[in-house]
């Protein structure tokens, strides 16, 4: 159910940024939902990528959000 990257860095209103690498045709667990519902409602960002380039436009609009 863990994510597969974490970048422990707080931005804007998120403690962290939580990473779930999917392929085309690859779906969440039941388990990674709930999860991912869980690590939401404690105030951390989850996001599933598809490619190197969604992961990165990803990480680099987590890190302009401003610090708190």
């Amino acid at each position: 159910g863990v994510a597969d990257l974490i970048l422990l860095k707080r931005k804007g209103n998120c403690g962290a940024l939580l990473l779930e690498a999917k392929i085309k045709g690859n779906y969440q667990s039941d388990t990674q939902k709930e999860w991912q519902k869980r690590i939401e409602a404690d105030g951390y960002k989850y996001t599933i990528f598809h490619s190197l380039e969604e992961f990165s436009q990803i990480v680099n609009e987590y890190l302009a959000l401003p610090d708190e």
